[in-house]
């Protein structure tokens, strides 16, 4: 007689040798599925953001929404534990306080500063800030103005002068604008004589409110 095959067929493999999961395979039942096959699939990445990295406004738009201030992640002055009513760091970790005293003396004239680096000044700079600034009052003129002889910081060589109307205008756009990032470079603002400003002398002094 020929070899006897077990209960079931095939070589040794028969349902009284299968796994209870296979079992229940072959005839038809719920647990039809191998140990751990019914956990959740890994979830799949996410989807990688378009050119990577930060990003970037195009050169010569007010870009301060998109960059951090300096001290962003480190302890600003008066921004610790205890720190008083007003201390809250603002314009790029500079205190209330601080953003105050710059303008004790209010003119019409608004001068802007450290917008651009020296030599990269073009036309579009005066059009670009006047549009800007617009927003907070009519204004008379834009003028930047860049000096030429050595020995100024760079901050202070590019200078943007705002002519408003009225002096609230000149204050609103002032507490707007110092602390905020044009083209990826920190604006430092101050209010100008009046009378310089009309002279047309608006190269860098020691004190710019003389």
């Amino acid at each position: 007689a020929g070899r006897g095959m077990p209960p079931g067929g095939g070589r040794g493999r028969g349902l009284s040798n299968l796994p209870a999961w296979m079992v229940d395979q072959k005839r038809g039942g719920a647990n039809s599925k191998p140990p751990g096959s019914g956990l959740a699939p890994p979830a799949a990445p996410p989807p990688k953001q378009l050119g990577g990295g930060a990003p970037k406004a195009p050169k010569g738009q007010f870009d301060d929404a998109l960059l951090p201030p300096p001290n962003a992640g480190h302890d600003a002055p008066g921004a610790g534990p205890g720190a008083g009513p007003g201390a809250a760091p603002v314009g790029g970790g500079q205190t209330q306080a601080q953003k105050r005293a710059l303008f004790r003396n209010p003119t019409k004239v608004l001068l802007l500063k450290n917008m651009v680096a020296p030599g990269e000044v073009d036309a579009e700079l005066a059009r670009e800030v006047k549009e800007e600034c617009a927003k907070f009052g009519p204004v008379n003129s834009c003028t930047v103005y860049e000096h030429k002889a050595p020995g100024v910081a760079e901050e202070e060589v590019v200078r943007t002068f705002v002519s408003f109307e009225k002096q609230e205008s000149a204050i609103k756009a002032f507490l707007d604008m110092e602390g905020r990032y044009f083209s990826g470079r920190q604006i430092r603002c101050s209010f100008f004589n009046e009378e310089r400003f009309k002279r047309n002398d608006l190269t860098p002094k020691e004190d710019e409110s003389s």
